[in-house]
């Protein structure tokens, strides 16, 4: 169809959202991804936009829920520690090495290390 004051064809439809891919689904996903468009109410690929949209949305909480988890465990594990420290202090006079004891980088790394396998075990990563 040409419209009136040009040479170019008017496109009919709905106006293109992005490049077109290609997926391929087994039967059992496209059905599920069929019931889904049917009882939204939705053509299949504005379906597959709004799940694909709701992915991303809940990985992105997801992956902030685990940084926060993981801050938490390393500031409460880093609390222990220092809390181990001011105990052996109060056991030790000061100028024992024992008291002057520092966080170092290695204990800091035994602790990411174990935050990191805390979160693998407690999120089945």
């Amino acid at each position: 169809m040409l419209t009136d004051d040009t040479s170019t064809p008017k496109r009919i439809g709905r106006p293109e959202i992005g490049p077109a891919i290609l997926v391929r689904l087994g039967p059992d996903l496209l059905a599920k991804l069929d019931r889904f468009a049917r009882s939204s109410g939705q053509p299949r690929a504005a379906a597959v936009r709004q799940l694909l949209g709701e992915a991303f949305e809940y990985r992105s909480r997801l992956d902030a829920t685990r940084g926060q988890l993981r801050e938490a465990l390393l500031l409460e594990t880093t609390k222990a520690w220092r809390a181990r420290r001011k105990q052996a202090a109060r056991r030790h006079a000061p100028g024992d090495p024992l008291f002057e004891m520092q966080f170092t980088d290695r204990e800091r790394t035994e602790v990411e290390q174990l935050v990191e396998q805390i979160m693998a075990d407690r999120l089945g990563r």
